[in-house]
């Protein structure tokens, strides 16, 4: 349901207001601001097994990120502590194991050493290792985003 503001802000314009500066989704859904869901997208993300490109706005992609796994009844577990630190995302699905570490690089230039750096912090800080005896595959994903080109550079898996 819209709040009178949003209501009157699109009774006014025509058109719902732009979620600027709004950093929640409820809050984005509380004041009626323009959204587009695309988290049915995300099924057929995780079926088809592609790469994607994925921006990630600023101080908002992880949360929609993890908001729009959650919809699609994948396991994620956001900021998972370790003995040795907390892993950015880790996602149970269809008895596979994902752990995610997100790094931000300058430019291009730097990305195979944020990658390299991604998969050395997770196997470093033990990220995967309490799901070694689950028998089930582990897959170590690093994910280099460039502050300079604002989205995914690249992304890089692999087996523990």
């Amino acid at each position: 349901m819209l709040n009178s503001q949003a209501m009157n802000v699109e009774t006014r314009t025509g058109r719902r207001p732009l979620p600027t500066g709004i950093q929640t989704f409820s809050r984005l859904r509380s004041r009626g601001c323009y959204h587009v869901d695309k988290t049915p997208l995300i099924r057929q993300m995780i079926e088809e097994g592609d790469f994607y490109f994925l921006s990630r706005p600023r101080r908002f992609g992880k949360s929609l990120l993890y908001m729009g796994f959650r919809t699609t009844r994948v396991d994620v577990k956001a900021e998972e502590a370790s003995s040795h630190g907390r892993s950015d995302m880790v996602l149970l699905h269809e008895n596979q194991v994902f752990v995610l570490e997100f790094k931000m690089v300058k430019d291009k230039t730097e990305t195979e050493q944020g990658l390299d750096s991604a998969i050395t912090q997770i196997r470093g800080r033990g990220y995967a290792e309490k799901y070694r005896d689950r028998g089930e595959p582990v897959h170590l994903i690093g994910m280099v985003f460039g502050r300079k080109e604002r989205n995914l550079l690249e992304i890089r898996v692999e087996e523990l």
